[in-house]
């Protein structure tokens, strides 16, 4: 049974603060009104109150003003606020500064009554994730940019948003509406990110490749449209396996570079048709490109190689580095290597030399072709000489083929392994597994792979 305790309710809509009252009092508790912030203040100062639950934007005094001046008198009193989309940013900054729970409008009475059930239940709200009806691990959601996030109905999860390092808060139902108009809003207001709940962010990873799909064989779209959509996926691509394990600051410089490339990739045709076709070919291989460029940019920028030529070259050969594998059939890149017959590995060992192969054709007399060339041909290469195609070792190996190499087997057994022979490993467990193997990679490049996620 919860402890019956005086609810002082503030908001100048009459209608919608009777009808709170009305609910909270079924409920058992005692409701105290108040249709603004100075009648509120009134009454606080002259009798007990177990919480307060304030409408943000009121006339003569406003909801968040109302908390300041009712917390220099009374430290301890829990505190609610209710508020429409447009004050939700203020509402956020309230929170960090001790607010309890803020709810957004429209809410159901259920959204009022959990809310008010956890500020008297919990003896130490501020320490709690505040999100939804319960109490949940920050380690559950997961950010999208908010200028990469496609609005409209078709995206029926909950989103919400970031107000604290432990606390997230639902800035839309399942199938609502969050409109261009709403998310600019939020952008002005510097908001970055928005937040799914990881399942369904995993989801929308997925739609968000399937329009990509669409978009990338529809031939009335223009380059600079397709470019815009490889962007906003070439963020989600590592953010669905690695979003809360590598640092934000990192993971921001990495995505720029790939969309400064990706952004110059896309004024050359021949160069964007390609990875069109590596698109269109397959989703996977699309998603795993792009990830790998990301973990070499990471790399690339920690290792200190921040010059324009050298990352140009080396997300570039990231890009295209198994683009050789879209000549090879489907049903043999189905199967492990191991399970592949030697006429299939003969095959797939030599999609580094097609991948060069397909840039050779393409950059033809350009100052870079051979270094991409040499890179892409030689990402499967080790330093032990015990790589493919040519077992070259490491002093006749590229050195950003051999980044490369690592950020690819890396992306292979976390995201791209066969669960049912245990190779799709958590982050940790596949970093401990190139540990063990330094002398085939090479140690700096396993350092700094480690260093990323530490």
């Amino acid at each position: 049974m919860l402890p019956l305790q005086k609810i002082l309710l503030v908001d100048d809509d009459a209608g919608l603060r009777k009808a709170i009252a009305r609910t909270l009092t079924m409920a058992g508790h005692e409701v105290v009104q108040a249709s603004n912030g100075q009648q509120a203040l009134d009454y606080l100062s002259l009798h007990p109150i177990g919480l307060i639950i304030s409408d943000v934007r009121m006339p003569q005094m406003h909801g968040i003003e109302l908390f300041h001046r009712a917390r220099k008198t009374h430290t301890n009193i829990p505190f609610i606020m209710m508020t429409g989309f447009a004050d939700i940013i203020d509402a956020a900054e309230a929170i960090r500064l001790g607010v309890s729970d803020f709810i957004p409008k429209p809410f159901t009475t259920e959204k009022i009554l959990s809310a008010v059930k956890k500020v008297f239940e919990v003896q130490n709200p501020s320490e709690q994730l505040v999100v939804g009806d319960r109490c949940q691990n920050v380690q559950d959601y997961s950010p999208i940019e908010i200028g990469n996030f496609i609005s409209g109905s078709q995206i029926s999860y909950p989103i919400y948003i970031k107000i604290s390092e432990s606390k997230f808060v639902m800035l839309a139902h399942q199938g609502e509406d969050l409109d261009v108009g709403r998310i600019e809003t939020l952008r002005q207001k510097g908001m970055e990110y928005l937040y799914l709940k990881n399942d369904d962010f995993k989801s929308y990873v997925d739609f968000n490749l399937k329009i990509s799909d669409s978009v990338a064989k529809s031939k009335n779209l223009s380059g600079e449209q397709k470019t815009l959509f490889f962007k906003n996926t070439s963020e989600l691509i590592l953010q669905y396996g690695f979003q809360n394990e590598i640092s934000p600051t990192l993971f921001s410089a990495a995505q720029k570079t790939v969309e400064q490339t990706l952004s110059m990739i896309s004024a050359e045709p021949k160069l964007f048709d390609l990875l069109d076709k590596l698109l269109t070919n397959s989703r996977t291989l699309y998603g795993h490109s792009l990830g790998v460029a990301l973990i070499t940019s990471l790399m690339a920028n920690k290792m200190g190689w921040i010059s324009s030529k050298s990352m140009y070259v080396v997300m570039t050969a990231s890009l295209y580095h198994d683009i050789g594998l879209t000549k090879i059939p489907q049903a043999c890149l189905q199967k492990t290597e191991e399970d592949m017959n030697d006429q299939e590995r003969a095959q797939y060992q030599r999609h580094p030399i097609m991948s060069a192969e397909m840039l050779r054709t393409i950059l033809k007399e350009r100052a870079e072709q051979d270094s991409l060339a040499t890179i892409v041909s030689q990402h499967h290469e080790r330093s032990s000489g015990r790589g493919f195609p040519l077992g070259l070792s490491k002093d006749k190996t590229h050195p950003l083929a051999r980044l490369i190499g690592v950020a690819d087997y890396f992306l292979g057994i976390t995201k791209g392994g066969d669960i049912k022979r245990g190779h799709c490993l958590p982050t940790k467990q596949a970093i401990k597994k190139i540990q063990e193997d330094r002398a085939s990679y090479g140690g700096e490049f396993v350092d700094c792979l480690a260093s990323l996620f530490e």
